[in-house]
């Protein structure tokens, strides 16, 4: 194959800049979508860290609660026991 023609060269360097120009866009793009995603993650993450940190604190207060309940249940189930004895011997 001979020499490149004048006019050939120059076609083929604006076609080599026009591709160079369209991955340089292409790059970019994805730099922004990788960036825009990434951003969502971290948000979604924080989120994420404080619903949990939510849910361990709800849980820690029914944990404190529980014992509470249980005695008052407890203190009631006597009471009612009392009651059904003294019911009992007031029928009897």
């Amino acid at each position: 194959m001979g020499a490149v023609s004048p006019d050939m060269r120059l076609l083929l360097d604006e076609l080599q800049r026009q591709f160079a120009e369209q991955n340089e866009r292409i790059d970019h793009r994805f730099l922004e979508t990788d960036s825009k995603w990434e951003k969502r993650f971290s948000e979604a993450a924080g989120m994420q860290d404080t619903r949990l940190a939510k849910v361990e604190s709800v849980a820690a207060a029914l944990e404190v609660w529980r014992p509470e309940i249980d005695g008052v249940v407890d203190d009631i189930r006597l009471e009612v026991g009392k009651l059904a004895k003294h019911w009992d011997r007031a029928r009897a």
